[in-house]
This record gives C-alpha cells, structure tokens and sequence, in this order.
C-alpha cells in the first residue's frame, strides 16, 4: 500500500511545481469530527461512533483563477471506532486470546494529506460557497485498543493495523471575508474509506474507515 502514497505525493509535488508562480493561500483547520469502521465481514459489525479531531494546515492552490483550486496539506487525525468480533471461537488479537463477541475500541491517530479539486462560488457580498471532491491519505503513526473483557486496556496495537490507507472525500462549506486576505471558513467534509485498515490473519475481512468532519478554519 505504500505506492499510492508515493504516487500521491509526486503528483502534489508536480503540481505544487507547476502552479508556484501562481497564488495560493494557507487554512488553519480544526476540525471536530464523527468516525467508524465498517467491515465486510458478517461476524464482525460496527458498534458505535468515535468523537475524534483533526487539526493541521491546508492550502488552496489555484487553477488559473479562484474558481477553481487543487486542496492539499497535512494534518493530524486523532480518529478511531469500535468493533465486535461474533467470531464463534477465541480468536487472536494484539498478541492475547480473545473470546468470541469482544468488543474492541480501536483509537487511531494518522498523518493526513487530502488531495482535492475545490470549486469556488462567485462572491456573494463577503461571502462565498464551495464544493470539493477527492481523495484521502492516512499514514499511521499510533493504534491503541481497549477489549470488553478486560484483557486489553488502551493497549499499543500497531501490528493490527495497516500502515496506509485511503478514502474518497466529498465536501462543501462557505466562506466569509474578513477583509485583506484573512477570511473564516466552515464545511462538511465526508472520507469514505475504501482500503482495509485492519492487518489481522485471524479474521477474514476487509474493515473501512470512514468520517464526518466539521470544517473549521481561518485563512490567510
């Protein structure tokens, strides 16, 4: 999984190259959000939300004028979710014997580089709206898990966890000039993970990520 990241990263370095003489602008975000996991498996299902954060820098790179705009940037994603095993014997989970019907809290921290086209409204008074669409990268930095039984209490689970992942986002927002170049901003993003975030031999599956996130920035 590390070659799209790689992929991804030369494509922004390619573009950020191509567009350095033209403006662009930095966004303070922090964002809290909603995140979950899903997974294909009958045996394991979803049980409940994670009220996570993400902060960090974004930046708008313009596509010739501020219509149109590639976003990219890196933030730090404090995320997670909760899973139950249904898996009809004991099965083997950071290194300990877990019996069947163990809940599992999985807290997760990743490096985030979102790489999106952002189309911009015309202005409307001081204000103005976009949509945008594109992909999310997440680079795994810590997992820790805590299990119903007992067993596992926020417990380093780094070996359960796949070290890259993706996801499509899909967003939209509004934006409110102060004057100069400062302005506030507020959105809905939504990452639809689509690569398996769980590396467990033991249980068969393919578990997605997935967050709604509450855009709160400050650009300059």
């Amino acid at each position: 999984m590390k070659r799209p990241l790689v992929l991804t990263a030369i494509l922004t370095m390619m573009v950020l190259s191509s567009y350095a003489q033209r403006p662009f602008r930095l966004t303070f975000v922090a964002n809290p959000q909603f995140s979950w996991l899903t997974s294909d498996s009958k045996s394991v299902s979803n049980d409940q939300a994670h009220l996570g954060f993400d902060y960090g820098v974004e930046a708008d790179i313009f596509l010739g004028n501020e219509s149109y705009a590639l976003t990219t940037g890196l933030t730090m994603n404090q995320t997670g979710g909760n899973l139950i095993y249904q898996t009809g014997q004991n099965f083997t989970f950071a290194g300990e014997s877990l019996p069947s019907g163990t809940q599992i809290e999985y807290r997760l921290k990743y490096l985030e580089m979102p790489l999106a086209i952002k189309l911009r409204s015309k202005d409307f008074g001081r204000l103005n709206i976009y949509a945008q669409f594109g992909l999310t990268n997440w680079l795994n930095i810590k997992s820790s898990g805590t299990s119903s039984d007992g067993t596992l209490n926020d417990a380093s689970i780094n070996d359960e966890i796949k070290m890259f992942s993706m996801g499509l986002n899909i967003g939209f927002g509004i934006e409110h000039d102060l004057g100069g170049n400062n302005a506030l901003t507020a959105g809905v993003v939504y990452n639809n993970g689509f690569t398996d975030v769980t590396s467990n031999p033991s249980v068969q599956d393919n578990t997605n990520l997935k967050t709604l996130r509450f855009r709160l920035g400050f650009i300059f």
